[in-house]
């Protein structure tokens, strides 16, 4: 079932796109990876999907407010910077209903302790900041995870576990995970499709690739 559907979507930075033509259809429960060089446009793309330079993004018309979310290469972004961790945890529970004990879950499955709540955000590594802004993440319980690099500050043993717990999210609750690597490794293990972006030097183009069975 289309979650979104682009059509003729054009992405770039200050007017200037870099991504042009594309047509692509997020289904349910899909695993996608984004791939290409550096300066092909995959953060612009994932940051820029709504709105578009040109053509238009089609959403669901099951999809709520907060259906689409984004994890970001600076997670710091998402916490205000003088305030608890716990705080801003708890502001979120409070605003969107979310039963405290799925945060707690989802914090200790990626491996983050109760403790590391009391500290603001200063205290605490890069790590640590991307699984937190994925826990802040899958606590709202998105259909569309738009994932900026979420494991580039990650050691490979902790890399593997959040990205098992991204399947897990799209298998269990039928979320779609578009992911942006440099690693073809990653596309190829983790995604069911890749989208790869080539860059040239007037524009990049992006193109649907299917992965080898």
């Amino acid at each position: 079932m289309p979650v979104l559907t682009s059509r003729a979507l054009a992405a770039g930075r200050a007017g200037a796109p870099l991504v042009t033509g594309l047509d692509l259809t997020l289904r349910r429960g899909e695993r996608i990876a984004l791939t290409g060089p550096s300066g092909a446009g995959k953060s612009t793309l994932l940051a820029g999907l709504l709105p578009p330079l040109a053509g238009r993004v089609e959403r669901a018309a099951t999809l709520g407010p907060h259906a689409v979310q984004k994890l970001y290469q600076d997670p710091p972004a998402v916490f205000p910077p003088r305030i608890p961790l716990c705080t801003t945890l708890h502001d979120l529970a409070a605003r969107h209903a979310i039963p405290w004990p799925r945060i707690e879950d989802i914090l200790a499955r990626l491996g983050l302790a109760p403790a590391l709540l009391a500290r603001r955000p200063d205290a605490v590594s890069g790590g640590e900041f991307q699984r937190l802004a994925l826990a802040r993440n899958l606590a709202l319980r998105p259909a569309v995870i738009l994932a900026d690099e979420p494991t580039s500050r990650l050691d490979l043993l902790t890399q593997a576990r959040v990205l098992a717990i991204l399947c897990e999210k799209a298998d269990a609750t039928g979320a779609v995970i578009l992911l942006v690597t440099h690693s073809n490794e990653i596309a190829a293990r983790w995604a069911d499709r890749t989208l790869a972006l080539e860059a040239d030097a007037a524009q990049a183009e992006a193109r649907g690739v299917p992965l080898p069975a």
